[in-house]
């Protein structure tokens, strides 16, 4: 029973602070804590992009490498191209 009572006590304890911090009650924030809410949703919005462009960026620039590494060394020469010569 105090176990269940200190656990009530902690949940409401957070709860309310978490209600401090949510963005729809204007009363309990400033005008930082706003913009901070509002410039975090915004990066949080365009984080898929950048990745998506990242991953696009290096698969570009891995395939340019390939095909320049490609083009400057020769041919190995396998087996069966040295029997039909």
């Amino acid at each position: 029973m105090h176990t269940a009572r200190r656990t009530l006590i902690l949940f409401v304890w957070r709860g309310a602070s978490t209600a401090l911090a949510c963005p729809k009650c204007y009363g309990s924030s400033g005008n930082n804590t706003l913009e901070t809410y509002y410039l975090s949703t915004a990066m949080l919005t365009l984080l898929p992009f950048v990745i998506g462009a990242a991953l696009v960026l290096t698969a570009v620039s891995l395939k340019k490498r390939f095909a320049a590494h490609a083009a400057t060394e020769p041919l190995a020469e396998t087996p069966q191209s040295r029997s039909s010569a």
